[in-house]
């Protein structure tokens, strides 16, 4: 275990049992209190990562929360040494050098969740770099206003990926189509970024979208109910999900989106789409937020969207629509502003 001593870094005891440990600033405004065993202490002020090279002597450490601290310089490369870690958060942090601190976890065998959301800020999204994360399945790296695009290292080392979420960055460029290739991914977040282009009509080949199952998504589920991984909120990213709100997306909403029949959250808010809402929309029986306003759709509004008897959210205002606005349903239950 660990136990805190002077104003600074925590200092090692016996540590080879299982341990979940968190250094907690003071709470920032809008984020929850987290409760945490053991809780070494909080830390606001400017703190050199390298001045915490003792914890990495912990060979039994499962999660460790270094969130929201202002940690500065670059990921020491002796993390590599956490070979029990399982979930890692170094969100909202100042650390620098993106592509040194994915090189470095990358030898975490066993991490499968790692937030670094709201860090590395302003730098370009990581070039040619081999990358082999085997056992993560949530990617989040979000809010970091990264710049340049989506990378292929992507594409080939992150085989169980289930969540991966880039949004509130500046990337640009196509989305490209081989993100409809992973085999397990289920939440999707590419928002507020600069994305150009027609949406990948391969984003309706998402196997675990279409069927949960072939996904393995109870045991997702039990791995985020571990006890180690209830600090983090991450009950949102539990969702099936995709989200390419704010953009600057151009084309079709692909008929082939009726397909995703696992899908409870779509949005494709404010961006430039063009065509038809499709009525195999309404396969999408677990849906329940649906919101394709601010864009260029024509057409009417489907009356066979009344068949989502799960939809709580529905927006599709501000296009180009036209006909009669349809009812029955949950359609009977949103006010003009939604059409």
């Amino acid at each position: 275990m660990y136990r805190k001593t002077g104003q600074h870094s925590p200092q090692p005891t016996e540590c080879n049992r299982p341990v979940c440990l968190s250094i907690l600033p003071t709470t920032p405004k809008g984020k929850s209190n987290l409760s945490l065993l053991p809780s070494v202490g909080k830390f606001t002020q400017r703190v050199e990562m390298e001045g915490f090279k003792s914890l990495l002597t912990c060979r039994g450490l499962v999660l460790l929360d270094l969130g929201y601290n202002n940690f500065t310089g670059e990921l020491p490369s002796s993390f590599k040494s956490l070979q029990a870690l399982k979930g890692l958060s170094l969100s909202g942090t100042s650390l620098n050098n993106l592509p040194s601190a994915l090189v470095t976890l990358q030898h975490c065998n066993n991490l499968h969740t790692l937030f670094l959301s709201a860090s590395f800020k302003d730098e370009v999204m990581p070039g040619n770099i081999d990358l082999q994360f085997e056992s993560l399945m949530a990617l989040l790296i979000s809010n970091s206003h990264l710049k340049g695009s989506i990378k292929s290292w992507l594409s080939s080392g992150f085989p169980n990926l289930r969540v991966l979420d880039l949004s509130g960055n500046r990337l640009s460029g196509t989305i490209p189509s081989w993100i409809g290739e992973f085999p397990l991914l289920h939440y999707l977040d590419l928002s507020n970024n600069s994305f150009t282009g027609v949406v990948p009509q391969s984003l309706t080949e998402l196997r675990s979208l279409r069927d949960l199952t072939s996904a393995d998504f109870s045991s997702f589920l039990t791995k985020l109910s571990e006890r180690s991984l209830t600090v983090y909120s991450l009950q949102g990213i539990s969702v099936p999900t995709l989200d390419l709100s704010n953009n600057e997306l151009t084309g079709p909403i692909w008929p082939s989106f009726g397909n995703l029949t696992e899908l409870s959250i779509l949005r494709m808010r404010n961006n430039s789409l063009s065509g038809s809402i499709p009525r195999s929309i309404s396969r999408l029986s677990r849906l329940w937020v649906l919101d394709l306003s601010y864009s260029n759709l024509s057409g009417d509004i489907p009356e066979s969207l009344k068949e989502l008897h799960l939809l709580s959210i529905f927006n599709v205002s501000y296009n180009k629509l036209s006909g009669k606005v349809p009812q029955g349903g949950q359609l009977d239950t949103f006010t003009s502003s939604s059409y």
